[in-house]
């Protein structure tokens, strides 16, 4: 019973400091200039097949993406992101590096202008490399082909023009050699309007 009562009071003091916190914040309007810039970092993975046939998983890698681009209105943005998972993995006693790159063009709609939800889809370039760790960056080899992306985040406006955000994307590319490659990824977003 004690502990119940307890765990009561901490719960009535813990949501009496989160609205007192909320008041004493300033809050702004969704306020963006016509162009952005943003960086995102994260996690994700990856699963290529060969005529349906998976060939390859790669788990536990690290995620990186590059976004700038004009805003159209308060619901639509259009840029440019440039995005990479990498994972290190060990096969057969050698350690290797697989990436996967992707280089889109991004429409990203937020349905509620005044809100930070919102959905992307792109299209583009991919580029996958899978070699030893150690090799040299001249003998690196890259296969290209093309990529599709759709993600799903939110965003909360900090300042006036800096947003935290979190999203997950999941892209499709279609390589030279007939691979596809599905990866996904979960990142933490930091963007400037």
């Amino acid at each position: 019973m004690k502990t119940l009562k307890t765990l009561v009071a901490c719960s009535v003091l813990l949501s009496s400091v989160v609205a007192l916190a909320q008041d004493s914040q300033p809050t702004y309007s969704r306020y963006r200039t016509n162009w952005y810039i943003g960086f995102g970092l994260g996690g994700g993975g990856a699963i290529e097949d060969v005529d349906g046939s998976v060939v390859e998983e790669f788990r536990g890698g690290v995620s990186f993406m590059f976004k700038v681009g004009g805003v159209l209105s308060p619901e639509w943005l259009l840029g440019y992101e440039v995005g990479a998972v990498g994972v290190f993995q060990e096969i057969a006693g050698q350690e290797y590096q697989y990436t996967i790159q992707h280089h889109n063009c991004v429409v990203t709609w937020f349905p509620l202008a005044d809100q930070g939800l919102f959905l992307k889809a792109g299209v583009g370039l991919a580029a996958r490399s899978f070699h030893l760790k150690d090799t040299p960056t001249q003998d690196r080899k890259f296969i290209t082909g093309f990529n599709t992306q759709l993600g799903i985040g939110v965003e909360f406006q900090l300042t006036r023009s800096f947003n935290l955000g979190v999203e997950v994307n999941s892209s499709v590319s279609a390589l030279e050699d007939e691979r596809i490659v599905n990866d996904a990824y979960g990142m933490l977003t930091f963007s400037w309007y």
